[in-house]
């Protein structure tokens, strides 16, 4: 009969404790560089540099791609804040190359729940309007406030979507729609946005031009 001596397994015990301290003080180690990488491109945003912004959030994507693989939420949340600082700095194509693979992604993986692929779906339509192409938002905005029916989610989550609605009508001379929509996000913002809040500020007036005022 074999069997494995308390000493024997005792050193074996250690041995495997020290590989799983290494393991860990590894995977500490690469979060706390992603998380520098991430906080620096962060900064230069606020800056109002967003090619270094770009640049830092590349940086920590492909290290939170490395530590954490790219089923994880963390490494498309990531992602998905490239994908704005890319359209922020001007590279559209990019920046929905980007949104759209984390969108597939989190498709793939099932994942309906929360905020997350709302956000998404909100952020593509913003690329979609900066590209001059209003018409290939209104999918993932309309999957967008089905989500938050779905999830349960109100204030922003809804306004946001609302309002790029209204810019996409808008854009495509549909005034009555413009109108439905628009008189709903700001009636969002104001429940859950400051008075001075950019968005509620530009959705008010157009509102006011829309009334005559």
């Amino acid at each position: 009969m074999s069997y494995v001596s308390s000493r024997k397994r005792k050193s074996w015990q250690i041995v495997w404790k020290k590989r799983a301290d290494a393991t860990d003080t590894k995977k500490a180690s690469g979060e706390s560089e992603f998380a520098i990488w991430q906080l620096r491109g962060q900064l230069a945003a606020m800056d109002q540099n967003m090619e270094e912004a770009a640049y830092c959030m590349e940086q920590a994507t492909d290290r939170c791609k490395m530590y954490c693989g790219e089923k994880n939420q963390m490494y498309s949340a990531m992602s998905e804040e490239l994908a704005r600082m890319y359209n922020a700095a001007g590279r559209r194509e990019e920046s929905l190359a980007c949104h759209l693979a984390v969108r597939n992604q989190m498709l793939k993986n099932g994942y309906r729940e929360g905020s997350m692929l709302l956000m998404v779906d909100n952020n593509m339509s913003v690329v979609y309007l900066d590209l001059g192409r209003p018409e290939e938002a209104i999918p993932y905005l309309t999957e967008a406030l089905e989500l938050t029916k779905e999830n349960g989610l109100v204030g922003s989550a809804v306004a946001e979507p609302t309002w790029n609605l209204a810019r996409v009508y808008r854009a495509l001379g549909d005034e009555e729609k413009e109108d439905i929509y628009l008189k709903a996000a700001v009636e969002g913002f104001r429940e859950c946005y400051p008075p001075e809040h950019p968005k509620r500020i530009a959705a008010e007036q157009r509102l006011k031009e829309r009334q005559g005022e």
